[in-house]
């Protein structure tokens, strides 16, 4: 989750919680308290008074200190996303970019004092707040009529990712052309996911509020792109002008321009899956682009795997969407659990991993196009990690695994997870039940395999799973299945 918006105490206060979170008892002493967070007892003691006082507001009886400790329960309806956008939103810096955002034109005098704050403590705030606005190339400066500084687009980026993955239900202020708008998408995108439309949401709010104060983006072609097969851009824009949604456009011409952005927004979500580029292959427009040309020539090469058709549609749609978000944005694009995706992906010692790792890292070494849009765009390497990873995994069946406990279900589970933490194969986990008379690729458990499975690759599992000392072997125990799968298939 990102932080920076968080004021220090509410950013430890999470902290806490996470700790306290990660022990197996669910409890953690004051002492440890100390030491992990480097604070003394008083200040998390204070601390703990916020916590208390917020899960009291909310009728929550999750957390109980006693005898210098602090208990976590189960089973409440407690909720850390609530708690971090209840934070968030008591944070001065958040206070300070929605205050900019809903009232453009406001002066400093009029934020600290709305604010409750003192004129010194507001401007190191704004200070903090522009050295994060800084790879974004926008400022705060009231000196200005309009304080935040920056070219348009680069201002709706910037909010769009300062408040992406904040309660959005929240912060929008819901009108009847946004809900047909959002109606609109829901009815030309099968199964779209809440996240999906959520970041649509946002993105279409923050133009609604740029526009509703005059500010409009300035070049159309910027965002010019290929239709997507949910819906044309021709379609699109009727759609949307019929909804009064582009009301506050002065004109015909910053209509279409604002809609272009809209429609790249609409796009920019719903990256395609090989499973729909397969299923709207002829709908999707070839690509003939230098750098996207040259990434699929040289991915072919160094995997020396044979694309269909439709894997290399998937490439060359959602490659040109994301060359042209790295055209024309500077700064941190926040997509959800990305880093920390590509990070434990890169971790794992396998042969695919290694092979795209590879492959991303000398694509700006060889390329001079790319090795442009990743210095402007750092986000762009991650994004091409998980595009590789997702159409690799298609073309690796999975190991099929049986997966088995006798003490309960939360050991089994337990066993799960560190299973899929293990690896960046593909895998799909069975019941001796589910398997239907059908062999697994190998066996994970703490008893015996049955009979009729005894010539399948056994890896035995220590009763007290939080006591593991073999981690390491399971992971390379599923990487020699995966190794065994290839060969047999080759």
């Amino acid at each position: 989750m990102e932080t920076f918006l968080l004021d220090k105490q509410y950013k430890h206060i999470l902290e806490i919680v996470s700790q306290v979170s990660k022990k197996p008892t669910k409890e953690i002493s004051f002492n440890d308290l100390e030491t992990e967070l480097n604070l003394t007892k008083k200040t998390i003691k204070a601390y703990l008074d916020t916590l208390l006082t917020y899960c009291e507001k909310n009728d929550l009886k999750t957390f109980i200190l006693e005898k210098g400790k602090l208990k976590m329960l189960l089973k409440t309806n407690f909720n850390f996303f609530d708690l971090y956008h209840y934070f968030i939103q008591k944070s001065v810096k958040y206070q300070i970019i929605m205050s900019i955002l809903t009232n453009p034109k406001i002066t400093f005098t009029e934020l600290y004092l709305n604010l409750k704050l003192s004129r010194s403590n507001a401007s190191l705030h704004i200070k903090q707040l522009n050295d994060f606005l800084k790879p974004y190339h926008c400022k705060i400066s009231f000196l200005q009529d309009n304080p935040l500084q920056g070219e348009e687009h680069q201002i709706r980026f910037l909010y769009y990712n300062l408040l992406l993955g904040c309660n959005i239900d929240q912060i929008i202020t819901t009108s009847s052309s946004l809900d047909q708008v959002m109606q609109l998408i829901l009815d030309v995108v099968p199964h779209i996911t809440h996240t999906t439309l959520s970041k649509i949401r946002l993105g279409f709010y923050i133009f609604q509020m740029s526009s509703k104060f005059g500010f409009f983006i300035n070049s159309e072609e910027d965002f010019i792109i290929q239709d997507s097969p949910f819906i044309k851009y021709d379609d699109f824009f009727k759609k949307i002008d019929s909804f009064a949604f582009l009301n506050d456009c002065p004109d015909l011409q910053t209509k279409q321009t604002e809609c272009r952005y809209l429609y790249f927004l609409f796009c920019r979500a719903n990256i395609l899956t090989p499973e729909e580029c397969e299923q709207y292959l002829l709908q999707i427009p070839s690509n003939h682009s230098p750098s996207i040309q040259y990434f699929l020539t040289q991915f072919q090469e160094k995997s020396q795997l044979s694309l269909k058709q439709h894997e290399i549609k998937y490439l060359t749609y959602n490659l040109a969407l994301f060359h042209r978000e790295a055209t024309i944005f500077r700064g941190r694009a926040k997509t959800l659990d990305l880093v920390r995706s590509v990070e434990k992906f890169n971790r794992v010692d396998d042969t695919v991993p290694k092979l795209i790792k590879k492959f991303t890292k000398s694509l700006p070494k060889e390329n001079d196009e790319i090795k442009s849009l990743i210095q402007n765009f750092p986000s762009l390497w991650h994004y091409y990690t998980i595009l590789l990873w997702i159409l690799s995994a298609k073309h690796h069946q999975p190991i099929k695994l049986l997966v088995q406990s006798s003490i309960s279900s939360l050991h089994r589970q337990a066993l799960i997870t560190q299973i899929i933490n293990s690896t960046s194969s593909p895998i799909e986990i069975y019941t001796y039940e589910q398997l239907d008379g059908e062999k697994p690729d190998g066996i994970v458990s703490n008893q015996p395999p049955e009979k009729t499975l005894q010539d399948v690759p056994f890896f035995p599992i220590s009763l007290f799973y939080m006591d593991w000392h073999n981690r390491g072997n399971l992971a390379l125990f599923i990487k020699q299945l995966e190794t065994k799968k290839r060969a047999d298939k080759g």
